[in-house]
């Protein structure tokens, strides 16, 4: 697992060429809910990895760079589609200076998080929740330390913080999903 940027990319404050509608399923040709085979079949060659009926690993070209891409479906389909920006090295061992590591990866990681909030919130506007895992509100079922989101036309357009353990690898991710019926804008 790894992501679009290096360290030295994220801390020069590296921003994707990603833009809400890259996120989703229009941009590969599809629909929320589309069903696992139909996906495979119309991506076709971009797919690089997969695991059938789960997701699928796609590489799709935007401002003339490979972009990888995770499309996830559940029992309803398409459910879910994840650019990973950075994604951290496990932190396996409990050692001191291993953990001093992992405070300044955070740090820098938490600020590059918000760099990236700022900057869609400048191309998007006012998100619909910005918060952390104990704020109230917090969507259920997430995984992310911070999310913010957005309820957009075709879909919920996120920028999530994800580091769930901390021997875990820290990720900051954009990512998508479809709109419940009590979110649409």
């Amino acid at each position: 697992m790894e992501g679009i940027f290096s360290l030295q990319e994220v801390t020069d404050g590296g921003v994707p060429p990603l833009l809400p509608e890259h996120l989703m399923p229009s941009f590969f040709g599809l629909q929320w809910g589309a069903a696992f085979a139909h996906a495979a079949e119309t991506l076709g060659e971009s797919i690089v990895h997969q695991r059938p009926e789960a997701y699928l690993v796609v590489n799709k070209a935007i401002a003339g760079t490979q972009l990888e891409f995770d499309l996830y479906f559940y029992e309803d389909g398409l459910s879910r589609i994840n650019a990973d920006l950075y994604v951290s090295e496990s932190f396996w061992e409990p050692e001191d200076e291993e953990e001093r590591l992992r405070l300044r990866l955070d740090h820098v990681l938490e600020n590059y998080y918000s760099q990236l909030v700022e900057y869609y919130v400048e191309r998007v506007g006012s998100p619909a929740f910005s918060g952390r895992w104990s704020s109230p509100h917090f969507p259920k079922n997430e995984l992310a330390k911070f999310l913010t989101l957005w309820n957009l036309r075709d879909g919920e357009f996120r920028v999530e913080y994800e580091h769930v353990e901390k021997e875990l690898p820290i990720i900051v991710r954009l990512s998508s999903r479809a709109l419940r019926n009590s979110e649409s804008p």
